[in-house]
């Protein structure tokens, strides 16, 4: 598996969903998640008709945070504590894109 990408918690109500990603480190640096961030944002806009899509990244992993910057997305959160990965509680990054 090279990596996988999502949509997540649609929140219908508010016209908003999440999108997550990740990719093995042996297919970094090639494009392949800035496509298919691409490629899944025109889904979500103008299929699903979405107001907002977020994105969470880890704020310490540099290469990720630099994924949404790239491809339109800005800033608008840091977030302390908020997802629990490897057992310990990471801060993140909330980004988004309207």
């Amino acid at each position: 598996m090279v990596g996988s990408i999502s949509l997540k918690n649609w929140d219908k109500n508010n016209k908003k969903i999440e999108i997550g990603y990740w990719l093995g480190t042996e297919f970094t640096g090639k494009g392949i998640i800035h496509r298919s961030l691409k490629g899944v944002c025109d889904l979500a806009f103008n299929k699903f008709e979405v107001h907002k899509i977020e994105i969470y990244v880890a704020s310490d992993n540099h290469a990720s945070n630099q994924i949404p910057k790239n491809a339109g997305f800005y800033l608008e959160a840091k977030l302390r504590d908020h997802a629990l990965l490897f057992g310990r509680y990471l801060n993140m990054s909330g980004v988004i894109n309207k």
